[in-house]
């Protein structure tokens, strides 16, 4: 665990070194190369058929997990629009990534999926150098299908605001936070808040959701980043006090809670996406088939009415524009765990 003076970090590092300079072109190259590459040729009968047998989607968090119920929901709309069923496969551990290596190293034939976040693809990428696998060289893109807020909070009896949570914290000599791991989302927003509020934070990683929901209702930590869903049943109990969104706009559900934006930190308006990802060389009518299917989930208001009270609004997009925000989104995620100074080996 690193302990970090208030001015210790900079949210802007003004000139990376030459060294570093070097590695983010070679990776802007290398995912550059990778979005056009293609590993298999599929004739055009091959491609006429697909899908002509039941496709695997993978998950790298258990089942029932956030990450789960939506890809158990998206599957069951994929399989739906293609009339194929869609097989959930569950691989948790070592933070999603053993599921996206699996997928990393799977026929690019369109039958074995990843539905991943920012962390086990763009963030491992950045932080592990000896991952095997690279979210900038070995994925392809398919569709954005969720966009998910993160909210911070504090115990029933922390600060009631976020400027009341700042100034305890800054002058505090160390204010724990509670995370999912280290290089987990949660963690980077913990540390990209400490960052912007001039504090000195320490981590405290947990593996369970509700060791996380005990640590913060206990006052066991100061606070920390947890999903929309995990709040909601957190606040029923009395167990949480929301203090800010990372959603561009107010939530719905808590219509009282300010955005980082509107309280000066506008570098916290992150959401964390699902993504679905093939392996580089996905011929394109394949992507392309599969890519129109999740798309039609877009006017699908049983799938909403599903997905988005828990705090998972559905915004597929695909195509093209799955490309262009993958790429986007790359460059983002890179510079947030780059600005958090999380250096996972």
């Amino acid at each position: 665990m690193r302990r970090r003076g208030p001015h210790g970090l900079s949210p802007f590092r003004a000139y990376p070194t030459q060294t570093a300079s070097k590695k983010a072109k070679l990776k802007r190259r290398s995912f550059i190369a990778a979005l056009g590459a293609s590993s298999i040729t599929a004739s055009p009968a091959a491609l006429a058929a697909f899908p002509e047998r039941p496709i695997k989607l993978i998950v790298g968090f258990s089942a029932g997990s956030a990450p789960d119920i939506i890809a158990r929901s998206i599957g069951a709309h994929l399989s739906s629009s293609l009339g194929q069923p869609v097989v959930i496969e569950n691989k948790p551990g070592a933070g999603a990534q053993i599921a996206a290596q699996t997928v990393a190293k799977a026929p690019s034939d369109g039958y074995t999926l990843l539905i991943a976040e920012p962390g086990s693809t763009i963030v491992a990428s950045t932080v592990y150098s000896k991952l095997p696998y690279n979210a900038f060289r070995d994925f392809r893109c398919i569709a954005k299908v969720t966009d998910s807020p993160q909210i911070f909070a504090t115990g029933p009896k922390g600060p009631k605001t976020l400027r009341e949570y700042l100034a305890k914290a800054r002058a505090s000599t160390l204010t724990n936070v509670s995370t999912f791991g280290p290089g987990s989302i949660p963690h980077l927003m913990a540390e990209m808040l400490a960052v912007s509020g001039k504090y000195a934070m320490q981590p405290v990683h947990f593996r369970q959701q509700g060791d996380v929901v005990a640590a913060i209702a206990n006052g066991d930590v100061e606070g920390g980043f947890v999903a929309q869903s995990t709040l909601e049943l957190a606040v029923q109990a009395g167990k949480m006090r929301p203090l800010a969104t990372t959603s561009s706009k107010r939530i719905p559900q808590f219509p009282d809670v300010p955005t980082f934006g509107e309280e000066g930190h506008p570098s916290l308006n992150l959401l964390v996406w699902l993504a679905i990802f093939g392996p580089t060389g996905l011929p394109d009518d394949v992507a392309d088939r599969i890519g129109n299917a999740l798309s039609s989930a877009n006017k699908d208001e049983q799938l909403k009415a599903k997905l988005e009270p828990s705090g998972a609004y559905v915004d597929v997009i695909s195509g093209a524009r799955a490309t262009s925000f993958y790429q986007s989104e790359s460059a983002r995620w890179a510079e947030v765990a780059r600005v958090s100074g999380f250096k996972g080996d």
